[in-house]
């Protein structure tokens, strides 16, 4: 039996259709709690109208039932990815995202107007929702944190299934390709692959719905259990606040106390419960406290504020403020909750306050310190003669002035806001509250100049706790500020110098870790600050050179001043020299660490080096001179009187064997001499120009036998060159001795290899590098790799002139010649020659 792929069409729109329901209802109910909602319901819409106009074939042109209905399916799937990103909180770039749809639609309209294949169009479908989908599968199971995972995992699965079954589909078409050009008859198959979508959009439009109920189940789980943890610590409140809290039935029995009235008034629970109230409150005071209970009967609000006395168990009397509120079932009152303040305190110093009013105002008048008081509506009712003193202005010239004309603006800005925090209504209403106010604001003087007050303020209350005046006490602070200020500014500027200074400061602390560096470390090296923050030093020191800079750092610890010069591995392993000069930090008589000044060198090593290499060379060439002319001439007669004797007829075949063998050794003298010659540079070059690329070329078709049995193979990359005017022997002379190298290292390492020569022009030089993949060359080793007599080949396989005459001919063309590796990585040879002029 074939399955109608039109009828399957059909039924993928309605299920479709049914999936944009659902998932519409879900966006209504928690578009605005979670994110990405709206993107999943433009996927729904997309894919079941992509899906009708597949359905609308031959009734629509094939842009919109082919091209347009395959690309809004495909949108779909960014559109939820983009979606998902919301919801998990991971959103990113969709610029790849926007790029391959666009090829996806090109590649789908080509083949569906300019070249109509069915086939390429399935397979383009099917790798465009594999690739997709696999990124949304990515994003749930693997990118989102680990404690969402669990709510996005069957999500993901689904995912990964559409990835399966795109997979599998591409397979499918390419082992069977449709036998049909038109979709509808594509094959029984590919029809299943249809249904295989359906099914997993199904699951999909589930698996969405449950992830939106495991996240709302999450967040009800969290806030249940942060209600619950705030119901106990209001219990735990109530039970150890200083504030009395209790309650009572209308027969004013009291039926809960917290510790607080214990405290308050001297007794246990178990001695207060069960007893009325009304036998701890003073006497003077029982009929006004019953009258304030009948009141709060008739009172709308259901509450009561008022002040009592109350007796201690000891007999001391302790004044208290009460708040009293109805307790009720339904309508009906079935007792009272109180809160009580215990302000004896604040009464004992509202007394001492009235009592000594005159002393204080005395003390006032004659400090150097400013006091005033001020109304609610902040205009001055009495300052101090100090105030006078300091601002020029008389003391009625303040009275008659409003705030904004005694501070400066920006001052004003921060008092204007601070008075309105302390001032809020909901502070007001707390009678018991003590406000107070500390700030540094800057004035203005009657003469235009200004001046510093730190300042503190307090709001006064009345008997009843209503607020009536605004006391204040400034103090000069100018030169303080000033001298802050000069502080201020010698800090950033030294900040600047230290965050500027070509070399780099660090800190650390006794163990060795670092606790700060300069931003000049990010010059020199390719570490961030950031990453060496709590690193010990010792990670990053080249490990030949750690142990004598241990024993540096503690000496330094002890306080013998040294600089020290070492090597640091940098963060993809090269090394740089360095030189640091420390000192002990000390904090109150302890050494707490080292502080220092750390200097790159590595540039000033690497010169030092050449230098002394180049000097080196230059006496033992003078030396190879002097000995090449003094074994030049006997040499000549041995070669001389031994081709004579050659020439003679009657030598016995083993006197002539003999002799051959004297000749042939003379004459491998003879060019090791001639080598000496070379590295004396006692032979000028004959220079002309040359194309450097030409002439590699000439040594590799001369090499191309022996390269071919060594197994070794050849990677050329040649840059466009300018000439370079040189002496062609001799530079041939360079470039084969590398080459030669670099096959013997790799034939004896592996009996095989890759050398890879690439040229360019870099400045106003011609650069020629040769890279083996042989077994490189030590580190130790690196820096000696052109001392004349130092080679590490095998006894007869080399002088250890070699390279040393190659730098000796490089340098005397004006150019340069250096060795890169690593050991076990392969080493690059780089020879520099300057463009002809």
């Amino acid at each position: 039996m074939t399955i109608d792929l039109k009828t399957v069409m059909l039924v993928s729109t309605m299920v479709n259709f049914i999936c944009a329901c659902a998932i519409a209802i879900i966006w209504y109910q928690n578009r605005k709690r979670f994110a990405g909602l709206t993107f999943w319901l433009a996927y729904m819409i997309l894919l079941t109208t992509g899906t009708t106009l597949v359905i609308l074939r031959g009734m629509v042109p094939d842009f919109f039932s082919i091209v347009l209905a395959n690309a809004m399916v495909i949108a779909g799937i960014v559109t939820i990815y983009m979606g998902l990103e919301r919801f998990v909180g991971k959103k990113s770039s969709q610029i790849h995202n926007y790029v391959l749809l666009g090829i996806f639609i090109v590649v789908h309209a080509y083949y569906t107007h300019v070249e109509p294949i069915l086939l390429a169009r399935s397979l383009n479908f099917s790798v465009a929702t594999m690739i997709f989908t696999f990124q949304c599968c990515w994003l749930l199971l693997r990118r989102v944190d680990s404690s969402m995972r669990r709510i996005t995992f069957t999500v993901g699965i689904v995912f990964g299934c559409y990835v399966v079954a795109s997979f599998a589909r591409i397979i499918l078409l390419t082992l069977s390709p449709p036998q049909s050009s038109d979709f509808f008859k594509i094959g029984t198959v590919d029809t299943l692959a249809m249904v295989v979508y359906i099914m997993l959009t199904a699951a999909l439009t589930l698996s969405l719905i449950l992830m939106v109920n495991r996240r709302l189940l999450g967040e009800i789980q969290t806030y249940t259990d942060d209600l619950e943890a705030r119901t106990k610590e209001y219990q735990r409140l109530v039970e150890t606040t200083n504030v009395g809290i209790a309650s009572a039935n209308t027969a004013g029995e009291l039926t809960f106390v917290n510790e607080g009235l214990c405290s308050m008034l001297g007794y246990s629970q178990g001695e207060l419960l069960g007893k009325p109230f009304i036998e701890f409150v003073h006497p003077q005071d029982r009929d006004n406290v019953v009258q304030s209970f009948l009141r709060a009967f008739t009172n709308p609000k259901g509450t009561l504020d008022f002040e009592l006395a109350v007796v201690h168990k000891d007999g001391t009397i302790r004044h208290a403020y009460a708040h009293v509120a109805h307790l009720k079932s339904g309508d009906q009152t079935i007792g009272f909750n109180a809160i009580l303040t215990d302000i004896t305190e604040r009464k004992q110093a509202k007394e001492a306050l009235k009592e000594s009013e005159e002393r204080y105002r005395f003390i006032a008048e004659n400090m150097t310190d400013t006091v005033w008081l001020m109304d609610m509506n902040l205009q001055a009712t009495w300052v101090s003669p100090s105030g006078e003193r300091i601002s020029g202005y008389s003391a009625e010239e303040i009275k008659e002035m409003s705030f904004d004309k005694l501070i400066t603006p920006k001052s004003l800005e921060i008092a204007l806001k601070a008075i309105a925090e302390n001032l809020a209504e909901e502070k007001l209403a707390r009678k018991d509250l003590e406000i107070r106010y500390t700030a540094e604001l800057e004035f203005v003087r009657k003469d235009g100049s200004t001046y510093w007050s730190e300042i503190q303020t307090t709001v006064l209350r009345n008997d009843q706790g209503v607020p009536f005046s605004i006391l204040g006490v400034g103090r000069d602070i100018t030169e303080r500020k000033q001298a802050e200020q000069a502080l201020k500014a010698s800090e950033e500027k030294h900040r600047d110098l230290v965050e500027n200074l070509a070399n780099v400061i660090y800190t650390l602390d006794t163990q060795g870790n670092i606790t700060y560096m300069s931003p000049a470390l990010e010059r020199i090296s390719q570490y961030r600050v950031s990453e060496l923050i709590g690193q010990n030093f010792s990670r990053f020191v080249y490990p030949d050179d750690l142990p004598e800079l241990i024993t540096s750092f503690q000496g330094v610890l002890a306080g013998q001043l040294q600089p020290s010069e070492y090597r640091l591995v940098d963060k993809d392993g090269s090394i740089k020299w360095v030189r640091s000069s420390s000192r002990p930090q000390i904090e109150d008589g302890i050494v707490i660490g080292v502080t220092g000044i750390l200097t790159d060198i590595t540039e000033h090593k690497a010169m030092l080096q050449h230098l002394v290499l180049t000097d080196r060379l230059a006496a033992l060439g003078d030396m190879a001179g002097g000995f090449a002319h003094e074994l030049n001439n006997p040499l000549s007669s041995v070669m001389g009187y031994a081709q004579l004797l050659l020439d003679r007829k009657d030598l016995p075949a083993d006197v002539r064997n003999d002799i051959e063998l004297i000749y042939k050794d003379s004459r491998r003298a003879a060019n090791i001499i001639k080598n000496f010659m070379v590295f004396a540079r006692k032979q000028p070059p004959q220079r002309q120009p040359t194309d450097v690329n030409s002439l590699i070329q000439d040594i590799l078709n001369l090499r191309q036998h022996e390269q071919t049995k060594s197994n070794i193979a050849v990677k050329i990359k040649f840059g466009k060159l300018p000439p370079v005017e040189v002496d062609q022997s001799q530079i041939r002379q360079v470039f084969l001795n590398i080459i030669i190298n670099a096959e013997y290292f790799m034939s004896k390492a592996n009996r095989k290899g890759t050398l890879t020569i690439t040229t360019r022009k870099s400045g106003n030089m011609v650069t020629a590098s040769f890279a083996d993949d042989g077994p490189g060359i030590p580190a130790e080793q690196l820096d000696h790799v052109f001392d004349p007599f130092f080679t590490t080949k095998e006894v007869g396989q080399g002088t250890g002139l070699g390279l040393s005459i190659c730098h000796g001919i490089v340098t005397e063309h004006g150019g340069r010649i250096y060795a890169q590796s690593q050991e076990g990585k392969g080493a690059t040879f780089v020879v520099e020659l300057p463009i002809a002029k």
